[in-house]
Order: C-alpha cells, then sequence, then structure tokens
C-alpha cells in the first residue's frame, strides 16, 4: 500500500476498510520491509480480504474564459446574433430521433395470482385441529382469521 515509512508516517490514524466491509485504522509504520505498517480491524482478516484506503486530493480546474465579442457590435446587429446550438436544437433541425437505451425502456410487470378462500382458512383449518388451543391467528392476506 505505500513505498517508505515516511508514506506511512503521512496517514497515520487513516480509516481503512475491506471489501467486505470491516473497518480499520493504520496505526504506526513497520522497521523491517520500507513501506509496511501496523493496523487494526474490527474483525479477523482472511488472506483474500482486499484492504482499501480511500484519499482524495485536490484539483485545480483551469478556468475556461471564452469572451463573446460580437455582443458589442451596434445595436441593429446585435440582436441578429445566435450562439451555438445545443445538442437538442441540432437534432431537432435535423429531424435525428435520439436513441432509447433498451435498459431504460419500460418492462410489463406481471403480478402473482392472489390466494383464494380455500386456501386462506387451510390455516384456519390446521389451527384447529391441533392438540393445544390458539386463541387468535392474523394473516397479512387483507383478511383477519380468528379460530376459538
Amino acid at each position: 500500500m505505500f513505498n517508505s515509512a515516511l508514506e506511512v508516517a503521512k496517514f497515520e490514524g487513516a480509516v481503512i476498510r475491506t471489501v467486505s466491509g470491516i473497518r480499520g485504522q493504520i496505526k504506526k509504520a513497520l522497521r523491517a520491509p520500507e513501506g509496511a505498517f501496523r493496523a487494526t480491524f474490527e474483525d479477523k482478516l482472511l488472506m483474500s480480504d482486499i484492504v482499501f484506503m480511500r484519499t482524495w486530493y485536490p484539483v485545480s480546474i483551469p478556468a475556461f474564459y471564452n469572451p463573446v465579442t460580437s455582443l458589442l457590435k451596434p445595436v441593429g446587429e446585435k440582436d441578429t446574433w445566435s450562439g451555438m446550438r445545443t445538442t437538442g436544437q441540432l437534432r431537432l433541425a435535423n429531424r435525428v430521433k435520439l436513441k432509447p437505451n433498451k435498459d431504460s425502456l419500460y418492462k410489463v410487470q406481471s403480478r402473482m395470482c392472489s390466494l383464494d378462500a380455500s386456501s386462506r382458512c387451510f390455516v384456519c383449518n390446521i389451527s384447529c385441529a391441533l392438540n393445544f388451543q390458539v386463541e387468535s391467528l392474523t394473516l397479512n392476506l387483507n383478511e383477519h382469521v380468528v379460530c376459538l
């Protein structure tokens, strides 16, 4: 994970995590192999576990400035100016249809058959046939079944 003890020292106390979700923390650099470190985890690791450390690095995005000098023209010429067209306007002008993604299309969902009255009463019949008494039984089938 690291190449030197100096790199390990920079990240002491950093949070690390395995692919399986076990969280850990970097404690201290070891002397023997360069870049090795001691870490603690919430659970035991397997040899097949891969350990990741999420880090962020600030990236400066250069500002892009493109001045529109045509807006400095006189009033009559300035009104006729139009900037770049969007892709939607180009598609409309050239009559090009957008190709839909097959994964985004609607798929027909089929419902499962609901239970009929005879299968609902089956549970009641079983509970009534038991050697001990069942006070009440409630089903989530839009109906309350009570056996006394």
